[in-house]
């Protein structure tokens, strides 16, 4: 698993620190059908929930705002299948 690390400059070096799930593992590696903006959200409690809102005080940070869904369960399960039989 240390390559994927060094193939994808998405992923975490350490992969430990590589999230499995699905939104998070196609953003690292870059899959065209995630649209993600810059932004500057800031953390707000609001009646006991914690929410998250634009702020121009916040930290500029990319932010996943929508994924495309078609085909996301196959091209996620053809990855897989794909790593799996290279072990």
């Amino acid at each position: 698993m240390a390559e994927l690390g060094q193939a994808h400059a998405g992923l975490a070096g350490d992969p430990l620190n590589i999230h499995y799930a699905t939104a998070a593992c196609i953003v690292a590696v870059g899959w065209r059908s995630v649209i993600v903006q810059a932004t500057r959200p800031r953390p707000v409690l609001e009646s006991e929930v914690l929410r998250v809102r634009p702020d121009r005080r916040g930290r500029l940070m990319r932010v996943v705002v929508r994924v495309e869904r078609a085909n996301v369960a196959e091209t996620r399960l053809s990855c897989v299948e794909t790593t799996q039989s290279r072990e």
